[in-house]
């Protein structure tokens, strides 16, 4: 489990959302590194996809960009977060995505991107919707994340005219 000094207070967003999506995280992770699962394949390309998408997000605006770049490089130091290759910093990487999730939300938001941010969103429903989430007891966690994300997106994007 990562604690609120793991996670730490997220300048742009929402701290207990970001705890609350690292535990997810480190919860599947754990998972993960003992269950070997052809399933593993599918989450991979869900996490490294939404990572990619939330560091073009971030690109756009120079501060977010600078903010995402330490938590990108932990994630690519770990083999683009291969957390089965590296059982030992589960915790550290379920923080840098959980941080690099709301960054780029936030900066989707803001800059109404609508399109990119629905592709983002349909990425985090594939990692969070996972059988196993529920299963570990997180299910009403990432309910909680993905509505609070998807309520943003309905109010900050709302007046965006395509």
């Amino acid at each position: 489990m990562v604690n609120a000094n793991i996670a730490g207070a997220h300048p742009l967003g929402n701290s207990e959302g970001v705890l609350d999506l690292a535990n997810i995280f480190h919860a599947l992770f754990e998972h993960y590194t003992h269950y070997k699962s052809p399933m593993i394949t599918n989450l991979f390309y869900a996490l490294r996809t939404v990572v990619g998408l939330g560091f073009a997000a971030c690109l756009t605006d120079a501060a977010y960009s600078a903010c995402y770049q330490p938590h990108l490089k932990c994630f690519l130091n770990y083999d683009r977060g291969d957390f089965q290759k590296h059982p030992d910093v589960l915790g550290i990487l379920a923080n840098h995505v959980a941080n690099m999730i709301f960054l780029a939300a936030r900066n989707f938001q803001m800059n109404h991107c609508r399109a990119s941010y629905q592709e983002f969103i349909n990425n985090i429903n594939d990692l969070l919707k996972n059988v196993i989430v529920t299963e570990l007891g997180k299910g009403k966690e990432a309910r909680k994340i993905l509505s609070m994300l998807q309520h943003k997106e309905e109010r900050n994007l709302s007046c965006f005219h395509p």
